[in-house]
């Protein structure tokens, strides 16, 4: 009972709250815009559609807290550990610090410059990713492919990062995305008009790499602006 009610108390903490509640909306509201938009947009939304709207948003917020909590453990059990003469928790802030860093280079560089090189060094060979517009794939040459595929359709390509949340071998990302449509996307040719949505993003990292990435985006929004939806 302890043990709960000091999780409990480290949920309903102010700031964490802020961070835990906005990934779980933006999410929430992708996610809801993606699975169930034409049933809500066509007036057709019933009980059935509210209950899994719902947990849309519940469940990234369990998601969410339970990373703070296996974090806040592990800040615990490090400070344990300095009570023998190390540092408390140096070693569990140094590293969410160094794999906040890459992910940082990771949209900043790779990304927003199109410096592909980048991967070997940051991206693990046999890398498990989900890109914001629903491609899945695994290893890091697929990775550069899925890169490029989007900087043929977007060149001036730009990954803004609102809000990143580092703790254990995890980094939560809040994004908007933004570009020039000037080359074939998924079978539609190019409109050249200028696209911006928004979404989140979930990394896991190893020894400096990242080792698995899952994006989700508004691609309504996306399809939406395209022409491609009504």
């Amino acid at each position: 009972m302890t043990a709960a009610r000091a999780a409990i108390g480290v949920v309903l903490q102010p700031e964490h709250l802020r961070r835990t509640c906005s990934i779980a909306v933006v999410v929430g509201l992708v996610l809801t815009a993606i699975n169930h938009g034409d049933t809500i947009l066509g007036g057709d939304a019933g009980a059935g559609t509210a209950i899994k709207a719902a947990l849309n948003f519940v469940v990234p917020f369990i998601v969410s807290n339970l990373g703070l909590l296996a974090g806040r453990h592990d800040e615990l059990r490090q400070r344990a550990r300095g009570a023998d003469g190390g540092s408390p928790g140096s070693e569990e802030r140094m590293a969410a610090a160094r794999n906040e860093a890459v992910i940082r280079r990771f949209y900043d560089r790779l990304w927003n410059r199109w410096e592909l090189e980048l991967a070997d060094e940051i991206v693990a060979p046999d890398v498990r990713f989900r890109g914001s517009l629903g491609t899945e794939l695994t290893g890091v040459e697929a990775f550069r492919d899925y890169v490029r595929d989007v900087q043929a359709a977007f060149p001036d390509w730009h990954n803004r990062i609102d809000e990143l949340i580092a703790t254990g071998d995890r980094v939560v990302a809040r994004l908007t995305w933004s570009g020039t449509h000037r080359g074939e996307l998924l079978g539609v040719a190019p409109t050249g008009r200028f696209v911006t949505y928004v979404g989140a993003a979930i990394f896991r990292l190893h020894d400096g790499r990242i080792e698995e990435g899952w994006v989700v985006g508004d691609t309504y929004e996306l399809w939406r602006t395209l022409g491609r939806l009504h």
